[in-house]
């Protein structure tokens, strides 16, 4: 813990930019397929469009995140090269 901790504080701006920038980015997207939930209300046959949408939501959250990750680790690999 104490090496991710200190990974984070040496990290660079931009590497920090884009880490935080796809965090809310995430995050947002989390939110925003909550909130299509509970609009949606319970699962029927008229709300199942819905349903899907909000898991294609969830499932790009996870997939912004991962590229984030990726991508900030590349940056920060590259600018101490």
């Amino acid at each position: 813990m104490k090496r991710i901790i200190h990974n984070l504080s040496s990290m660079g701006e931009l590497p920090y930019f884009l880490l935080r920038c796809g965090l809310i980015l995430a995050c947002s997207m989390v939110a925003s397929a909550l909130v299509i939930l509970v609009f949606a209300g319970p699962m029927n046959l008229s709300t199942y469009p819905l349903y899907q949408c909000a898991s294609q939501m969830q499932d790009g959250a996870t997939a912004v995140l991962f590229v984030t990750v990726l991508g900030s680790a590349i940056v920060q690999d590259t600018i101490r090269k």
